[in-house]
């Protein structure tokens, strides 16, 4: 997992339209 490149945008984007669990610091869905 690139998430050093990649997923930290897809995570900020899941941050803020709150579909991430960050208490799992993972996606609700995946």
């Amino acid at each position: 997992a690139r998430v050093e490149e990649v997923g930290w945008k897809q995570a900020v984007n899941e941050r803020d339209n709150g579909t991430y669990d960050w208490s799992r610091n993972e996606p609700f869905a995946e």
